[in-house]
């Protein structure tokens, strides 16, 4: 027997919100002010983290920065700034990128056959 579409429903995962904690933390401190999340034992954790808090600024429409770092303990840390999103514009802005132009990806872009490159 066929299948139906019906068949392969999609089905939304579950929304990940593990870090929104921390990321009303910040919104409660302010913009421009870096925090710190201390205590990590992997950097595979530490990547973990720093893509949650990713995922929680955009769950409230923020504009975020983070870093994981190496401390001297062996530990690791990420630290993250929460930017308004006028302070985030105008950063884009500055670079000279049009946020309404054509997305290029990096990935799949062929250079130009002029033979120069730009680094």
């Amino acid at each position: 027997m066929p299948r139906r579409r019906s068949d392969f429903a999609w089905v939304r995962p579950e929304r990940d919100e593990r870090f929104h904690s921390h990321m009303q933390a910040a919104m409660a401190q302010g913009y421009e002010k870096p925090i710190a999340y201390t205590g990590i034992d992997t950097p595979e954790r530490a990547l973990d983290v720093r893509k949650g808090l990713f995922r929680a600024a955009r769950h409230f429409k923020q504009a975020i920065h983070a870093n994981v770092e190496r401390l001297d303990d062996g530990t690791y840390q990420v630290v993250f700034v929460l930017h308004s999103k006028e302070t985030a514009r105008a950063y884009i802005a500055g670079l000279g990128i049009d946020p309404d132009g054509p997305y290029v990806d990096r990935r799949t872009h062929v250079p130009p056959s002029n033979g120069v490159t730009n680094v």
